[in-house]
């Protein structure tokens, strides 16, 4: 099989001959699955549409003489049907190339730049070896895949002479690759590239059935050295793909582009994750805004947002098995999830808690955030609704009691003793608990000054007792006996 990158940015694979990726990549990626066509239907009838009498866009462009066909699937190929690049896909037809000399185009519609975004190539191939080495045209050419008549996979591509050196040059070569099994003809293959850019250059790196083939003509992108995994283009300019594009004979199923990471052959296309929220409060998933059910299932390069409910947050992720990246969102309470990857179906662990932190401002104070966050969820006050009532809900907040409650403090008595004097605190409708379940959320401060033109100063010398009903609070005062009292929850 042969392919082949060139033109703007044209990639091609040689099966039995040649298959070529042409360039100008795509933000809506290519999904073929061939399972829409027709047996023995030309392929540039597959997706192809008709507008009016004289245009059709055809997504398959296919030259005069051109006997490639849909077929059914043979035999071999359903051996990894479930680990095919297309989620869901079913493998009951396949692509049969036949170009009889000619070059067979997908096209790629929109342009996804390998400069802003790396592009990824997905597909199952079956790689018939060439009797002949093929005359691979190096004008516009990106990267060139074929097998030799000693069944070997060969990549043309560029290489740099010695990087190290500063007279480096940048020329063009073959490279033999020793796979652990020479390529056989009667076997499917998952074929899969990524194609990125470093500093105005463009690099291959091609797996086969999910593994990275290396090579000391590739390059290694952050060593700066040869004998690693990325081959460099031989038009290394241009940096979108247009076509993709075959020559030859062979077999092609779940043809993908995309600008996302794909699983590779040994992990299932779509991997199904069980969610486990454990503490308090629930979380809710999210993929580009659609919101997901547990379990779902989780294609590798997707983006999962979980949003943890109002006045929590997502304190731990877990998922033995798995690998992944999490990153904070906007705020503690979201979490993006992102480049999972698993070898099985695994169970995702989110560990949610109530909010945390000091100094959260209310009112004309600022105060613990967890006590906040409880007070808002026993009221059912969103954090839009405490923020745009600050200064209203901050007294409510300190006593503890729903907003708007009449709850204003006052001494109900003041007993005067030989050594202390004992003030009995309450509300006015003994509503406010200062213990027991709902107690208040502020502190109790008793301030006593010699007179009024005196600010009043907080007592150091101060004894609270709560009253067996809790709502009123003993403030037993040792020493001083004649002073201006003030008593607050603050």
């Amino acid at each position: 099989m042969y392919l082949t990158l060139k033109q703007l940015f044209k990639f091609g694979v040689v099966c039995v001959s040649a298959c070529a990726l042409n360039a100008v990549a795509t933000t809506n990626y290519v999904s073929d699955s061939f399972e829409g066509g027709t047996i023995d239907d030309p392929i540039g009838e597959y997706k192809m549409v008709v507008s009016g009498e004289q245009f059709t866009n055809y997504a398959w462009i296919a030259e005069s003489g051109d006997a490639s066909v849909i077929a059914i699937t043979n035999v071999a190929y359903a051996d990894i049907s479930d680990y095919g690049p297309i989620t869901g896909g079913v493998s009951d037809l396949i692509l049969k190339l036949e170009t009889n000399s000619k070059t067979l185009s997908r096209a790629v519609t929109n342009v996804l730049d390998v400069e802003t975004s790396d592009v990824y190539i997905d597909t199952l191939v079956q790689l018939i070896p060439s009797q002949a080495e093929p005359t691979v045209a190096t004008a516009d050419l990106k990267i060139a895949l074929y097998v030799n008549a000693q069944s070997n996979l060969v990549v043309v591509s560029s290489m740099y002479t010695d990087p190290s050196l500063p007279d480096w040059q940048i020329i063009e070569t073959n490279s033999v690759v020793n796979l652990a099994e020479p390529i056989d003809p009667e076997k499917w293959y998952r074929l899969s590239m990524r194609v990125t850019c470093d500093e105005g250059y463009t690099f291959t790196d091609i797996y086969i059935d999910g593994t990275l083939i290396t090579h000391e003509h590739a390059f290694d992108i952050a060593g700066q050295t040869n004998g690693a995994s990325s081959f460099l283009s031989m038009d290394s300019i241009a940096k979108d793909i247009e076509f993709i594009s075959f020559q030859g004979k062979g077999a092609l199923d779940e043809l993908v582009v995309s600008d996302t990471m794909p699983n590779f052959v040994g992990t299932p296309a779509a991997i199904t994750l069980t969610l486990a929220v454990v503490g308090d409060g629930t979380v809710t998933f999210t993929d580009d805004g659609d919101p997901l059910e547990s379990p779902f299932e989780f294609v590798s390069g997707s983006t999962i947002v979980m949003t943890a409910s109002d006045w929590h947050e997502i304190i731990d992720i877990t998922s033995p098995g798995a690998e992944f990246s999490a990153t904070p969102k906007d705020v503690p309470s979201q979490v993006i999830i992102s480049e999972l990857s698993a070898t099985e179906n695994c169970i995702v662990t989110v560990t949610n808690a109530i909010a945390s932190g000091s100094n959260y401002p209310l009112g004309d104070g600022t105060y613990d955030l967890t006590k906040i966050a409880n007070w808002a969820i026993n009221n059912s006050l969103t954090p839009a609704q405490v923020t745009d009532n600050a200064a209203a809900y901050e007294d409510d907040y300190l006593l503890n009691v729903a907003p708007g409650t009449v709850a204003t403090l006052e001494i109900k008595s003041i007993v005067v003793g030989a050594t202390t004097t004992t003030i009995v605190v309450g509300t006015v409708n003994d509503n406010v608990a200062f213990d027991g379940e709902d107690v208040i959320n502020g502190t109790l401060t008793v301030y006593t000054t010699d007179d009024l033109t005196t600010a009043f100063a907080e007592i150091d010398s101060v004894d609270l007792e709560i009253t067996e009903a809790a709502t009123t609070a003993s403030v037993v005062i040792t020493g001083a006996t004649d002073q201006f009292l003030k008593a607050r929850v603050e």
